[in-house]
């Protein structure tokens, strides 16, 4: 991957604004260089439940995600971890977080990227 971020983009501002924090593997003290060149490979399937992010990616983004729900996320810091919200799905529409979305883009991929809403990765049980 070139890029692989948590973020958004502002459609209302003209010209479109956009905000993204890294979540590249890119953490040497973590995993050194002998992952390399495989450390920003991915592999999409469809029987896997979740988004399935490296564990300091995962807390990288655990971390976001309290942040813009004003603590109201808790997310399981462990294999497989799985964050809630406090209230129901329909109350955060008003508070702007399902704005928020994944962009990946390939480093083949030219300008193109792919975004993944947040949403679309929610559960209700």
């Amino acid at each position: 991957m070139a890029s692989f971020g948590f973020g958004l983009i502002n459609t209302t501002a003209s010209p479109y604004t956009q905000y993204y924090s890294s979540l590249l593997n890119t953490y040497e003290e973590y995993y050194g260089t002998k992952y390399d060149p495989w450390a920003n490979s991915s592999i999409f399937t469809t029987d896997f439940k979740g988004l399935g992010l490296p564990a300091v990616q995962y807390y990288k983004f655990s971390d976001l995600l309290a942040v813009l729900t004003h603590g109201e996320s808790s997310c399981i810091w462990r294999t497989g971890g799985v964050c809630t919200l406090q209230n129901a799905c329909s109350y955060y529409t008003d508070t702007g977080l399902w704005d928020f979305d994944f962009k990946v883009q390939f480093a083949d991929s030219g300008n193109d990227y792919i975004r993944i809403p947040l949403i679309s990765l929610t559960s209700t049980r």
